[in-house]
């Protein structure tokens, strides 16, 4: 993996042979997102674009404060439009997506602590998938962009605040020591 000037993911290769590259703006936000086939994501603010591999844009979504506007059939300016909102938890997360028009649920998702999704598989049906599509989960952070390498930037480090190494007992508090504090009122 290759970072940028600001610790970015610019490149992530295996083997020799690039699977995607990432470029910035200045302050850090996303311009686009290309696998190795030139098919990827052009971010434009709230608009995002599909990059085919001969360069052609088209409207993927539009994002909003609530959800997104998403393409839901047909190729660039004709196709259908839907309004998706995003249910939220306490964190940010998008809990469920509901469709605008008829107000169904059209997706949910659980997560585990540091913010994998849940696979409910084994018979579990309290999480419903029906939107491939949607990329936008834990926290809010959009998942993996280059639609043919399927590697996220995000994904590939670890979370803010996580410990590279897992932490070991220094031994300061072995044995029956007692810690106790006295708070005095004036």
């Amino acid at each position: 993996m290759e970072y940028n000037a600001i610790g970015l993911t610019k490149k992530i290769a295996r083997s020799g042979s690039t699977l995607a590259e990432y470029s910035y703006l200045a302050d850090g936000a996303r311009l686009s997102a290309v696998g190795s086939d030139g098919t990827g994501v052009r971010y434009l603010g709230s608009l995002i674009y599909s990059r085919a591999s001969d360069g052609t844009l088209s409207l993927d979504c539009a994002l909003t404060p609530g959800g997104r506007i998403v393409r839901t059939a047909g190729a660039g300016t004709s196709g259908t439009y839907q309004v998706q909102h995003f249910l939220r938890d306490h964190l940010g997360s998008v809990r469920a997506v509901v469709d605008g028009a008829t107000g169904g649920v059209l997706e949910t998702s659980d997560y585990l602590p540091l913010g994998k999704r849940w696979d409910l598989t084994g018979g579990q049906s309290s999480q419903t998938v029906t939107d491939p599509t949607n990329r936008w989960r834990f926290s809010g952070k959009e998942e993996a962009s280059a639609s043919s390498s399927a590697i996220s930037p995000v994904a590939s480090q670890p979370p803010p605040g996580a410990w590279p190494l897992p932490l070991r007992s220094s031994g300061c508090l072995r044995g029956s020591t007692t810690v106790s504090h006295t708070a005095t009122r004036r």
